[in-house]
């Protein structure tokens, strides 16, 4: 992990709504910032909410999903993104579910019984 957690940044056109700054949403970005592995220029990059391109039920229609870009992490990209899913899922707890993907790590608020 890096030394100080690493800033975060929207990628261009990512669409945000009031409902992603729910404490248990934000959560989710604090968490992903706070266990990242060594990052190029250290920045945790958000690449989707709320857009396009997500599955009839997705929890990213809800305002209660994000994915992070992994092709900017240093060092061996596949065993570093796999932690930093674990080191994630660890941190949230049961009510969140944190995902690796061949290019991105999804992590959603997914309560159970919702």
């Amino acid at each position: 992990m890096q030394p100080v957690a690493p800033s975060m940044c929207f990628k261009e056109h990512v669409q945000i709504y009031a409902e992603h700054f729910e404490p248990e949403v934000v959560r989710m970005l604090d968490v992903a910032r706070k266990t990242a592995p060594m990052l190029e220029r250290g920045i945790v990059w958000i690449t989707s909410a709320n857009d396009s391109g997500h599955v009839i039920g997705s929890l990213h229609f809800q305002n209660r999903a994000f994915d992070i870009r992994i092709r900017n992490i240093i060092g061996h990209r596949a065993v570093e993104a796999r932690e930093w899913a674990e080191r994630m899922q660890e941190a949230l707890g049961s009510d969140y579910d944190v995902v690796l993907a061949f290019d991105h790590i999804h992590v959603e608020w997914d309560i159970k019984g919702d």
